[in-house]
C-alpha cells in the first residue's frame, strides 16, 4: 500500500488497481510493542522515558496477506547496528523477512507526515519490492481508560483492543 499526503489528510490506496490485500497481526506483535513502552515509560530502559518506542515488524506475505507475525524494538534508522539485529532475528527466525516497522503512541493521533518518510526509507532499505506497512499503536493511559468508562464503553478487552488499531 502506499500513503500519500494530500492537503492536510493522508489517503491509503493500494499499490495495483483492483487489487485487495489485509494484513493479519499475530498477538505476540503486539506483546512486543506494548512491553517496550512499558519499560521504556516505567525506566526499565536504558532509554529516556520520554523516548520515542518504535520497532521493526516482522512476517511474510502469503497470498494477498501480509502476516505479521512478530515485532522487534530495533531502530528504525538505517545503520549498521540496525542490520545486524535484523540479521540476528533472522538467524533465529529465518523465515521472517521486515514486513513493516511500528511507532506507539499515547496520544489519539493519525499517521504523520514522518512517519510516511520513515516508511518510504525503511521500505526502500529492507523491502524494495514487496509488501510494507506501518502499524501505530495507541496505548490506553489513566485518562484515556477514564474517559472510555461511559455508556459506550467496549464489552471485553477485545473491543477494547479493536478500537485502538
Amino acid at each position: 500500500k502506499r500513503v500519500r499526503e494530500k492537503k492536510e489528510t493522508m489517503e491509503v490506496e493500494s499499490a495495483k488497481e483492483g487489487t485487495q490485500e489485509a494484513v493479519s497481526v499475530h498477538p505476540l506483535s503486539i506483546v512486543h510493542m506494548s512491553d517496550q513502552y512499558t519499560r521504556i515509560s516505567s525506566g526499565g530502559s536504558p532509554l529516556d522515558k520520554n523516548a520515542p518506542v518504535v520497532g521493526l515488524l516482522f512476517g511474510q506475505k502469503e497470498g494477498q496477506v501480509l502476516q505479521i507475525r512478530d515485532a522487534d524494538d530495533i531502530p528504525v534508522e538505517v545503520s549498521d547496528a540496525s542490520s545486524l539485529q535484523v540479521d540476528l532475528h533472522k538467524a533465529v527466525f529465518p523465515q521472517h523477512k521486515v514486513v513493516g516497522w511500528y511507532r506507539v503512541s499515547v496520544q489519539n493521533e493519525e499517521p504523520t507526515a514522518e512517519d510516511l518518510k520513515i516508511t518510504q526509507q525503511m521500505k526502500a532499505h529492507h523491502a524494495p519490492s514487496e509488501s510494507f506497512c506501518f502499524c501505530l499503536l495507541q496505548v490506553n493511559t489513566k485518562e484515556r481508560e477514564d474517559a472510555m468508562k461511559t455508556d459506550d464503553s467496549p464489552s471485553s478487552e477485545t473491543d477494547t483492543l479493536g478500537k485502538d488499531l
